[in-house]
């Protein structure tokens, strides 16, 4: 089977690869992944500022002429080296191909020709002999069922992991209790692969008993910047999971952010992030755009 044809059936590899070949000109790195529901993120990594509106136009247009009928929308992340978050990040919604051409698509041999694509817009007139963008890592993920930003802990030592997920269960109970979706919100975010019985059982306890949030902090007030930048993003995204901030989430948080060195200015960054990607989390299915000028793969 053609990629193009796997890439009209939902494969992600197939759809990565594709985008992949139309955008190493412009010096732009890609990483895709899909979800259930038809959202499918996009991570764009370039060295130089890609500009937002053409970018998604782009987009919209060259998923419209590829008809993959599982992919109903676009949550897209720009990207440049060194930066702890997004540049610009942009949800949208994707017309979907009607029910002839959906059972078109999935016949055996669907071979329905395409018209040639335009270039991908210019990445503030990119030099041709700028080196390529390194290949993009996974996409900064939406934790579960809404949390802003998750990191992978994988090779973070146990007792850093039980401190930095401690620090999410005493964050939430600095107001004397763990609401439910505080606690959905620290569920999105805690990854047990890995973790001993023991420290699983520690962790557990944490959902009752939370340990002291300065004794987290001071355990990490030490780690490398993303693991600290990681923590402040999940601390924010915690205290706001419902809507309300007490005095003492507050007083909480401003800790948190003297003692993992955060700065003013670094803090607004986490806090628009946050918001913006817990606005994205919230905002409905809207109707599908209805575009023209199409653009193949």
């Amino acid at each position: 089977m053609k990629a193009i044809d796997r890439a009209r059936r939902g494969d992600v590899r197939a759809i990565e690869a594709m985008m992949a070949r139309k955008l190493q000109a412009k010096k732009i790195a890609v990483a895709v992944q899909l979800d259930h529901r038809g959202l499918l993120e996009v991570r764009l990594d370039c060295k130089r500022s890609l500009p937002e509106g053409p970018m998604i136009d782009w987009l919209r247009r060259w998923f419209k002429a590829l008809k993959a009928p599982m992919v109903q929308e676009l949550r897209v992340y720009a990207w440049r080296p060194g930066q702890l978050f997004p540049t610009w990040i942009h949800q949208t919604t994707l017309e979907v191909p009607s029910a002839a051409e959906t059972a078109a698509i999935f016949r055996a041999n669907p071979a329905e020709p395409i018209v040639s694509p335009p270039p991908p817009p210019d990445a503030e007139a990119l030099p041709d002999d700028s080196p390529a963008a390194a290949p993009p890592t996974a996409p900064f993920a939406a934790g579960g069922d809404g949390g802003a930003g998750t990191l992978d802990l994988a090779g973070v030592p146990e007792a850093d992991r039980l401190a930095y997920y401690g620090a999410l269960y005493a964050i939430a109970h600095a107001d004397g209790e763990i609401d439910e979706r505080e606690a959905s919100a620290i569920a999105a975010i805690v990854d047990l692969s890995g973790l001993s019985t023991a420290a699983r059982d520690q962790l557990d306890s944490y959902r009752h008993a939370p340990p002291p949030l300065v004794d987290c902090l001071a355990r990490l007030a030490e780690a490398d910047e993303s693991l600290r930048f990681g923590l402040m993003v999940n601390l924010v995204d915690t205290s706001w999971a419902n809507e309300e901030l007490d005095p003492m989430e507050l007083a909480a948080l401003k800790l948190a952010q003297r003692s993992l060195n955060i700065s003013d200015t670094e803090m607004q960054t986490i806090e628009g992030v946050v918001r913006e990607m817990r606005a994205l989390e919230d905002r409905p299915f809207g109707s599908f755009a209805s575009l023209d000028l199409p653009l193949s793969p």
